[in-house]
């Protein structure tokens, strides 16, 4: 019984056990948020993954083949050699036309291949530079949503402090008007009228509350802290003004849209497939070059391997 007050007693103390607040810059907030969201990894990681396939593409260098061989049993092909005199016995022999061992040594340099190795690289290519701008567009929304969420929660203190201003001013209200009720110098009227502006100030700062509380729990859900994690925000909101022309930003985004790009990259790839499918009915020319080691013994001591090579 006594163990298990201790071990209930030593649960509720790490339950209000509470870790120090932690001060947050929005840039601090944005590197959090940036090391510690899975889709932005997922992002980095197919980039590399692209880059992979980039290199097991490029098909331009030739293909180097080493291979070798050691012949276990072999079942040798027998001949008969009829007599030379009549009545005689045919003659038995066996022909053997490979060695032991075998090395070959074989180069395979594509010449022509009417586009498909080129036009897969460059489909290779365009699957990078799709990935690449996958991850930008993952960091970009990472980053305003950390933005959105941590002036959200700032705008939410301001306003907050505003309503306590003028539920505290409601508050004096009320109470000054009920002295002067209870002394006579105010009417029942008066006294309902700031009765009701104290009440109707009350909600107003709860909702506003209950709003920064869960925009502060979506904070530290984007960030990847601990819910009960303590955060001071640091940093003012400020006021400039910016000057936007909306012929410079329609060109800018139809320029620079990560959308917009992202379509042409596709829609060039679908051309460069239709160029792959075209290609399968053209021929490849390709050199082959080998070149052949053969010998009856594992021995390179003596010289008693042959060679020789064909193209």
């Amino acid at each position: 019984m006594k163990k298990a007050l201790s071990i209930l007693l030593l649960l509720s103390l790490a339950g209000f056990a509470q870790e120090p607040p932690m001060d947050l810059t929005v840039d601090q907030a944005i590197q959090l948020a940036i090391a510690g969201n899975p889709a932005y990894h997922v992002s980095q990681q197919e980039v590399k993954q692209y880059r992979y396939r980039l290199m097991q593409n490029f098909g331009f260098l030739p293909e180097v083949t080493l291979s070798g061989s050691k012949i276990l049993d072999e079942k040798l092909m027998t001949i008969e050699i009829p007599p030379f005199f009549p009545g005689g016995e045919p003659t038995t022999a066996t022909l053997r036309f490979t060695r032991n061992y075998a090395f070959s040594f074989q180069v395979v340099q594509p010449v022509f291949t009417g586009g498909k190795i080129f036009f897969n690289y460059k489909n290779a290519e365009l699957d990078l530079r799709l990935a690449r701008e996958k991850e930008k567009n993952s960091r970009a929304d990472t980053i305003l949503n950390v933005r959105k969420a941590f002036y959200n929660i700032q705008i939410l203190q301001e306003l907050l402090n505003a309503h306590k201003e003028a539920y505290a001013l409601a508050e004096g209200n009320y109470k000054n008007v009920k002295n002067s009720f209870d002394l006579g110098m105010a009417s029942q009227y008066d006294l309902l009228r700031a009765e009701l502006a104290f009440s109707a100030v009350k909600p107003d700062v709860l909702r506003v509350e209950n709003l920064l509380e869960t925009s502060t729990l979506g904070l530290k859900l984007l960030l990847g802290l601990p819910a009960n994690q303590e955060v001071r925000l640091q940093g003012e909101l400020g006021y400039r003004q910016v000057e936007l022309e909306l012929a410079n930003l329609l060109q800018s985004s139809l320029k620079s849209r990560s959308e917009l790009l992202q379509l042409q990259m596709q829609r060039q790839k679908v051309a460069n497939l239709l160029k792959i499918a075209w290609a399968q009915y053209v021929p490849n020319f390709s050199l082959v070059a080998s070149y052949n080691y053969q010998s009856d013994y594992f021995n390179f001591s003596k010289n008693n391997w042959d060679n020789y090579y064909n193209i």
